[in-house]
């Protein structure tokens, strides 16, 4: 799942520039980080030998300026489909959930050593059907949104495996983006921030 804030410009022209941050959270975690302290039986232990609950997450974010057209449906519309690309920032990471910090392995700095932390640079793709209203009221875009992102991992080792970390890596996401939108009008023109 992802939650974006984002600010665009659209000219006379329908030419669009903005910027784009997105941040991105999930539970679904495919790489089990913590599996050498993880006991027989699946738990964790913490400092009074007893069983511990630790979760895992997905966080990350990207960071992106973006250029593209509005291509209108008619001359004097703001409806029509938006084609953005951008390029920027990806940075994610595996976040560890240790709500009793009971666990001596994960305590303080050590934790890092475990989150796979990855950054790098990314391109973003958006096509999306945009809808401005006329009276103001209705705003909104749908559509396809897409990155690339060539990253590294910034830890120098993982405490997982003992090896170093992954010098570069291709990640790659897509989905399905709706936003609502709050425009302003700043000229008889209709320029439009958003």
């Amino acid at each position: 799942l992802a939650f974006s804030v984002l600010g665009h410009y659209i000219s006379s022209g329908n030419a669009v520039i903005g910027l784009d941050f997105t941040y991105m959270f999930g539970d679904e975690v495919k790489e089990d980080v913590v599996a050498p302290i993880r006991s027989k039986e699946g738990f964790f232990l913490g400092d009074n030998n007893l069983a511990v609950d630790l979760f895992l997450r997905q966080r990350g974010f990207t960071m992106t300026g973006q250029g593209g057209y509005l291509f209108p449906m008619s001359k004097k519309s703001r409806t029509g489909v938006m084609v953005l690309i951008g390029a920027g920032v990806l940075q994610h990471q595996v976040r560890i959930l240790d709500d009793q910090d009971a666990v001596a392995q994960l305590r303080g700095n050590l934790r890092k050593g475990y989150d796979r932390l990855t950054r790098g640079f990314t391109l973003t793709q958006d096509i999306m059907y945009t809808h401005l209203s006329a009276n103001h009221r209705i705003n909104l875009k749908v559509g396809l949104t897409c990155f690339q992102g060539w990253t590294d991992e910034v830890r120098a080792v993982n405490f997982d495996t003992g090896m170093p970390t992954i010098s570069s890596r291709l990640d790659m996401g897509f989905g399905v983006k709706a936003v609502w939108l709050l425009p302003f009008y700043i000229s008889a023109k209709e320029r439009v921030y958003y």
